[in-house]
């Protein structure tokens, strides 16, 4: 099977646009809010005990399912999700990516 002709330039400068605008955001948000939303989530689930990369991977999930929401409702109304929400979308799968790899954000 042959790939669609131009995805590999195409995916590199879909990553290249996405890192321009993650780098500033990962500098001046951190991780705090991922820590905060993470304990409160596990705390809710009744886990007394968590990693700080399975707080910050829980978070990363709420945040995408309030992206996945976004998508459904534009979706029920009949219009497309705006590329704003599919790229946060993306950003947070590959956050928790990130954080797998290394047990940290960022």
């Amino acid at each position: 099977m042959i790939l669609g002709e131009g995805l590999e330039q195409w995916w590199q400068q879909q990553s290249e646009k996405e890192i321009e605008g993650l780098l500033p955001k990962a500098k001046k948000y951190g991780a705090y809010d991922l820590e905060a939303i993470g304990h409160l989530l596990c705390h809710m689930l009744g886990k007394k005990e968590a990693t700080t990369a399975e707080k910050a991977e829980l978070a990363c999930y709420f945040y995408l399912l309030g992206k996945v929401g976004r998508m459904a409702s534009a979706y029920a109304a009949g219009e497309l999700p705006s590329e704003d929400t599919l790229l946060d979308a993306g950003i947070y799968a590959r956050m928790m990516q990130r954080i797998r790899e290394t047990g940290k954000w960022p």
